[in-house]
Formats: structure tokens, C-alpha cells, sequence
């Protein structure tokens, strides 16, 4: 086995899983291990350990909001109903449709909960921007996979 694709990249000392894309919102950071103060500074943190993309259940991340235009989640707060978010992992691309946007209290967990029919991705950042007295949540579902049609013989 190739030991070099088992091992996680890292930054910083800081294990990395891949990467979150959002075209609408010029959007792409490394997705690390954490969500701790050292680990959002370098992206976004998976915030419940042992979840993972594409998987049954609700793969959680966090970020800054920082005040830097474009810079971590600045811009979640532009993402509609219908958009699209990429996963990016050594393996695989997961794509997800957004499909609510909300705000809650930070003491607010149950967006961490999982379901257990969907593949779910929640984002989870300050709001508002300068006082953050609250969370913007952001819930995205990834559709089934449809499997190829079946190629008819002549």
C-alpha cells in the first residue's frame, strides 16, 4: 500500500481532508481536522470526529467569517436554495445542493444531529460578521448517485 496516500497531508501540524469549493461565492479552503482556534486560522474544520463526505449522516463544518472580503466564509450568507458545494478528496468529488440557511444561537447543537436516510453537509459560521452573537447555518443535501444507463445491444 502506498504510504504516502494513507497519510493526511498537513499544514501547520494540522492534518488535511480535502477541500470545500463554492464557485458562486469564489470559495475554495482546505478542509482540516478540528475545529479548533489553530485549526480554523488555516480553513475549514470538521467539527464532530468520524464523520466523513458522502457518508449517511451530517458531515459538519465550520469557518471564520472573517472580515477580509472572500476570505474563509465571508460570503456564506450568499448562498441560495439550489446552489452548489464540492467536497474534494484524495478520492472523490462530493457534490451537494444547499437547501436552507438559517440563524440560530450558538448554543444551538441540534444542526449537529445526524440524519440517518440523507448524506447531509451543514457549514457553520458567525453571525452577524462584526459581532457574532449568533451561528449562520447553512444545510446542503448530496442527491443519490444515479448509476449509468444501461447500454443497449445492436
Amino acid at each position: 500500500m502506498n504510504e504516502a496516500k494513507t497519510k493526511p497531508k498537513l499544514i501547520n501540524g494540522i492534518p488535511v481532508h480535502g477541500t470545500i469549493a463554492v464557485d458562486k461565492i469564489d470559495l475554495r479552503e482546505p478542509i482540516v481536522e478540528g475545529a479548533t482556534p489553530q485549526s480554523l486560522k488555516v480553513g475549514s474544520g470538521s467539527v464532530v470526529p468520524g464523520r466523513t463526505p458522502g457518508d449517511i449522516g451530517n458531515y459538519v463544518l465550520a469557518s471564520h467569517r472573517s472580515l477580509k472580503f472572500g476570505r474563509h466564509y465571508n460570503r456564506l450568507d450568499e448562498l441560495e436554495i439550489g446552489d452548489s458545494i464540492r467536497i474534494e478528496t484524495a478520492d472523490r468529488t462530493f457534490t451537494y445542493t444547499v437547501r436552507s440557511k438559517t440563524v440560530v444561537i450558538p448554543e444551538d447543537l441540534s444542526v449537529l444531529d445526524q440524519h440517518p436516510h440523507e448524506r447531509e453537509l451543514t457549514l457553520i459560521t458567525c453571525d452577524p460578521i462584526d459581532t457574532a452573537t449568533h451561528r449562520l447555518i447553512v444545510k446542503a443535501v448530496m442527491e443519490e448517485e444515479q448509476s449509468p444507463a444501461p447500454i443497449e445491444e445492436i
